[in-house]
Order: C-alpha cells, then sequence, then structure tokens
C-alpha cells in the first residue's frame, strides 16, 4: 500500500468512525420501546374493541432481543467476506420496515412479529457489522474507538426516547413510527454508502499498533476450539449479569428498596443510562491506556460494589441507590465497550465480525436471564438483597476467570 493511500485512509478511517457512532445512535431505536409501548396498546385496543395492554406486546421487545444477537452471526460472515456497506445498507431498511410495518399491523402479534424480527435483525446487523469494520480501522486506538461507537449505541437510551416523546405530542404513534422509521433508516442507509471498508493490509501511518503483530487471524471454528475463548465467554457473561439486572429492575429497586418516589426513580434511571455510557467511554480509554484484562478487573470490581450497594440500600439510606447504579451501571457499559476489542485483539482483524457476534452470545444472554432470577428471588422475599448477591457473586467467578486468562497468557507467553 502507498503513503498517498494509506493518507486517504487516514481520512477515511475518521469519516467511517463518525458515520459508524451516527449509524449505532439511529441502530439504539429500540431502546425506546418502553415510551411505544403504551400508545401502541391504546391504538389496538381503540382499534379492535379488546383491551390490549403493554404487557400484551411486550414480547415483541423481548423478540428484537433475540434476533439481535442471531442476525449478529449471520451479518457478521458476510461483512467480513464482502464489506460492511450493503449489510449496513440492508440492516437500515429492515429497521424501516419494522417501524413502518408496525405502524401498519392491526393486531398484537402482527407488531409483535413484525418489529421483533425487523428491528431486532437491523439494529443488531447495524450495531455487529459497523463495529467490527472500525476496530479493523483503529489497531492503534482499539479501545477509544470501540468505546466511542459503543457509546453512542447506548446513547439511544437517552436520546431516542427524548426525540419519541416530543414526536407523540404532535402526532399519533402510528405516525411517530413511520417518521422514527424512515428517517432513522435512511440515515443509516446514506451513511453505509459512504463507509469505507478496511482494507486487510491497513496500517495507520505513524501510529503504534496496539494489537502485536504475532496474533493470528483465527476463524471462528478456530476460535470456538480454543480454551481461552471459554474463559472470554465466561467472563463476559459474569460480567454483564449485574448490569442487566440493574437495567431491567432499576426503577423498582430505587422505589421499593430505597423508597424514592416514582419522579425520583425515573431520574435513577435516567442516571443509570449515564454511568453506562460513561463506562463504554472511559473503559474504552482505560483497555488502552492499562491492557484490557485489567480494564476488565476494573469493571468487576465496580460491579461488586455496586451490587453490594444494593443490599445495604433502605429508605434509611437511598443515597446508596446513586452508588448502586454508579457501579453496575459504569461496569456494564465498560464490559461492553471493551469486549469488542478485546476479541479482536485475542482473535485477530481478518474474522472479528463474526467472532464478536459469536462473543455477543456471552454479553446477550444475561438480557433473557437475568430478569427471571431478579423477579424470582424478589418474589421469594420482596427484596432485591438476595437478587444482587447473585450478582456479586457472579462478578466474584468473574474475576476468577480473568485471572485464569491472565495465568493461560502468561503460560503460553513462557512456552513460546
Amino acid at each position: 500500500m502507498s503513503p498517498e493511500q494509506t493518507q486517504d485512509l487516514m481520512t477515511k478511517r475518521r469519516i467511517t468512525l463518525f458515520l459508524t457512532c451516527l449509524i449505532n445512535i439511529c441502530a439504539g431505536i429500540n431502546y425506546a420501546w418502553s415510551v411505544f409501548a403504551q400508545p401502541l396498546a391504546e391504538r389496538l385496543s381503540q382499534m379492535t374493541g379488546d383491551v390490549v395492554t403493554s404487557g400484551s406486546l411486550a414480547f415483541a421487545f423481548s423478540l428484537a432481543c433475540i434476533f439481535s444477537p442471531l442476525s449478529m452471526i449471520v451479518s457478521g460472515s458476510f461483512a467480513d467476506r464482502y464489506g460492511p456497506r450493503y449489510i449496513l445498507m440492508i440492516a437500515g431498511l429492515f429497521i424501516a420496515i419494522g417501524f413502518i410495518g408496525s405502524a401498519l399491523c392491526t393486531s398484537a402479534i402482527g407488531i409483535i412479529i413484525c418489529y421483533g424480527f425487523f428491528v431486532g435483525c437491523g439494529l443488531g446487523s447495524a450495531f455487529n457489522t459497523g463495529m467490527g469494520n472500525v476496530l479493523k480501522f483503529f489497531p492503534d486506538r482499539i479501545g477509544v474507538a470501540g468505546g466511542l461507537a459503543s457509546t453512542c449505541f447506548g446513547a439511544s437510551s437517552v436520546i431516542v426516547p427524548f426525540i419519541a416523546v416530543m414526536l407523540l405530542a404532535y402526532f399519533d404513534i402510528a405516525q411517530t413510527f413511520i417518521i422514527l422509521g424512515s428517517t432513522f433508516g435512511l440515515i443509516i442507509v446514506i451513511s453505509a454508502y459512504f463507509t469505507t471498508r478496511c482494507p486487510a493490509d491497513f496500517q495507520p501511518a505513524g501510529k503504534k499498533s496496539l494489537l502485536t503483530s504475532t496474533i493470528p487471524d483465527r476463524k471462528t471454528t478456530e476460535m470456538v476450539k480454543s480454551k481461552i475463548f471459554y474463559i472470554m465467554f465466561g467472563l463476559a457473561f459474569c460480567g454483564t449479569l449485574p448490569g442487566m439486572m440493574m437495567i431491567s429492575q432499576a426503577a423498582r429497586i430505587a422505589q421499593y428498596q430505597a423508597g424514592l418516589s416514582a419522579t425520583a426513580a425515573a431520574l435513577c434511571v435516567s442516571f443509570l443510562a449515564v454511568c453506562n455510557m460513561s463506562g463504554r467511554l472511559i473503559g474504552g480509554y482505560l483497555s488502552d491506556r492499562f491492557g484490557r484484562i485489567q480494564a476488565l478487573m476494573v469493571a468487576l470490581a465496580a460491579a461488586i460494589f455496586g451490587s453490594v450497594s444494593v443490599n445495604f440500600c433502605s429508605p434509611e439510606s437511598p443515597a446508596l441507590i446513586y452508588f448502586a447504579l454508579f457501579g453496575v451501571g459504569f461496569s456494564f457499559g465498560s464490559m461492553n465497550s471493551i469486549f469488542p476489542g478485546f476479541t479482536t485483539a485475542e482473535f485477530g482483524r481478518r474474522y472479528n465480525t463474526l467472532n464478536y457476534a459469536i462473543m455477543m452470545i456471552a454479553l446477550s444472554t444475561p438480557g433473557i436471564i437475568a430478569p427471571m432470577i431478579t423477579n424470582y428471588l424478589y418474589g421469594l422475599s420482596n427484596s432485591f438483597g438476595n437478587s444482587f448477591m447473585v450478582a456479586t457473586i457472579t462478578a466474584l467467578v468473574g474475576i476468577g476467570f480473568a485471572a485464569t486468562y491472565i495465568l493461560m497468557k502468561r503460560k503460553e507467553n513462557q512456552s513460546n
């Protein structure tokens, strides 16, 4: 690759990072589901004459969360082979179809299927494909680049609901869905068109790569056969479970455990979102500065601190809820920003999109399990203390996985 080509790619990689961040903000539209659910239920009730509640439509969100990691695996395989542009464009179209189709549906099952499948596939494909390409472009700043892209995805939890609420003040839910779906889908498609695929031999001019030159580009089949993969998989699962517990129950914990009002509990949810975003940005920086496994251990320590704080939180000491939200939220954000680069650093850049899609199973599965564990244990004791005792133990197990990783790498380096 000539110096002129390298310099041109140095400019294009910054543009691609910006476009990926924009795509991720749009792809995170699923975070606004809680704003959409009640108006959708009311609209269906009026149309059908039957009583439809937001709970009746809740599986649409769950289905989107199921199809999201599945679509990452499919799209990751195509993106590594053919590049990100057309995969991202298809993802944008899927999100548009999901929202516009849901606006036209006249039954709960129609909305659940249309929204769950198309939006879930769209957001999963968009996030994973864009992230994989960005990580290839930034071997010198892999944590910061991944952290920025991940932060923008997390920022949707603040930005998209705000936009949705403003639109609902002037339009009904069907019109709001059509506006959001067509606008966000179009932004993703246009951004995808101008996204540059990172060449396999790209090395940033004058920059020191944080990826060692000895890292082999392992195919996904090779990755899942390695012992280190299962250590990383377990670490990812244990590190994410406390965050998923908190995200699914933050408002209830603030009200029933800390004794806060409904308004204060809503502010706690916003505070958690800010902590999540901060963790994504700071965690990425720490991974570049001090090392990925070290940054992950800091994140796990924060999860333990936050989970223990829940156990001591009460109406007599309500301020502890903010320590809990900060620790668990920061940890969750850090785990999600560090692991894309961690996976790339361990298994190489060439197949990183599909490899990370497989690793994403460990990061997303707690989203299904955590609410069930929390609800079950709360039902036994009318307290979230036992739930977050489980979260504390899980994070400690995660530190065990991290220590095992360090020992395995040390042994591997000695044998080489």
